[in-house]
């Protein structure tokens, strides 16, 4: 739903690596590869924009959330480190990515198979863009455009 832009975007997906763990996000002084790798790409970015900005999207599942006391404490961790730098936002999908964009609880052997039918079909078109516009942990919600809308004009 945005309009073009002159930025760019780059993914580097964690698959649940202990990356970002609670002691990583606590402020661990050690820097995991794939921390120093976003560090690089975003010096490389600021070197080839004219506007010298970049910044870093950590997309979390909240997964249980509410009924898990360490899903929630880890969820407060990430949203403590997002906020500690004026470039990073915190970008929450609850219960997970595949609960907001499916609508449904998607078993791991799966989810290959539901993006690439979400992808062939582009079900994209059907999506409630107010449900991807949350302010709060809600089933089946995210603040994606929220966070997208700092950077990006939508279309009219």
């Amino acid at each position: 739903p945005y309009q073009y832009s002159d930025g760019s975007l780059w993914h580097r997906r964690c698959h649940g690596s202990p990356v970002y763990n609670a002691k990583h996000l606590g402020g661990e002084v050690h820097t995991p590869k794939t921390e120093r790798e976003i560090i690089k790409r975003i010096k490389e970015y600021a070197v080839s924009n004219s506007r010298n900005e970049s910044y870093v999207l950590y997309c979390f599942d909240c997964d249980k959330y509410d009924t898990n006391s360490e899903d929630k404490d880890f969820l407060e961790k990430a949203r403590h480190y997002c906020s500690k730098e004026g470039n990073r936002r915190f970008v929450w999908f609850c219960r997970d990515v595949e609960d907001v964009f499916l609508g449904k609880q998607t078993d791991k052997k799966q989810k290959r198979k539901e993006a690439n039918r979400f992808k062939a079909k582009n079900l994209i078109k059907a999506i409630d863009i107010s449900n991807l516009s949350g302010s709060q942990f809600k089933s089946h919600f995210s603040n994606l455009c929220t966070v997208l809308d700092e950077f990006l004009v939508r279309k009219k």
